[in-house]
């Protein structure tokens, strides 16, 4: 699997058991929240996906409240629970699609 961020994850579902020193091990079908991976060293993380212990599911944002999120090179996506623009675009217009969707 490639490897990707943690913020790309909504969370993920232990398929195996994991051990964490003094802390109680995750059991195969225990959840993990965002936060949790978020909060793992990307090393760690990464591992986990690629020998299959967890199986991560991507972050969407709720349906209901619009992002405008940064993609790099200064374009930029606009997000209600799903992409709404087509293609990336400048920063002022993907800020005027959000406010023109909101009221």
């Amino acid at each position: 699997m490639a490897a990707i961020s943690a913020d790309s994850y909504g969370g993920a579902v232990v398929r195996r058991r994991i051990s964490r020193g003094d802390n109680p091990p995750l059991l195969a079908g225990d959840l993990l929240t965002r936060e949790d991976l978020k909060a793992m060293p990307v090393s760690n993380l990464r591992a986990l996906v690629d020998n299959h212990t967890i199986e991560p599911w991507p972050w969407r944002p709720p349906v209901g409240e619009l992002h405008v999120v940064h993609i790099g090179r200064g374009l930029y996506d606009v997000f209600e629970g799903e992409k709404l623009t087509a293609e990336p675009m400048a920063k002022e217009d993907a800020e005027a699609l959000a406010a023109s969707r909101m009221s």
